[in-house]
């Protein structure tokens, strides 16, 4: 598991003051980017560097109590299932000093070859990194 947290920021929220819907997403995948580094590396250079792409096929998120502008949260990353061309990363948020999960979110990412031809396998440097992610449960 890798663990990121961050602060709710006022942009992020609605005419409500509620973190908007959307934005759930991209702290998710801030935290994902936020593994890589952590680990020395960049996702961007990755995709550059081994010629591949990695679109979402599929998202999906919870969202159980609001946040609002201020609020901390915690974001638990982990690699749901790890197979041959994609994979689902698990994410749930909870707000800090609560321990109170307010949200949770899946994504599957597919590896495809920049030259569009199709879904390959996970790179054996990619597939160690999520490796981590799902034996450190």
């Amino acid at each position: 598991m890798f663990t990121y947290k961050r602060t709710i920021f006022l942009r992020e929220t609605d005419s409500t003051g509620v973190l908007f819907f959307s934005e759930q997403f991209n702290i998710c995948l801030e935290a994902f980017e936020a593994f890589f580094q952590s680990q020395g590396l960049h996702l961007h250079e990755m995709i550059e560097m081994g010629k591949i792409f990695l679109p979402i096929v599929h998202a999906e998120g919870d969202y159980s109590a609001p946040l609002s502008a201020g609020d901390r949260v915690e974001v638990r990353l982990r690699v749901g299932k790890l197979g041959t061309t994609s994979f689902t990363l698990d994410f749930q948020i909870v707000k800090e000093g609560l321990e109170e999960e307010v949200g949770k979110a899946q994504i599957v990412h597919v590896v495809i070859a920049r030259d569009g031809k199709g879904a390959i396998p996970i790179p054996d440097d990619l597939q160690l990194l999520l490796s981590f992610l799902k034996e450190h449960r």
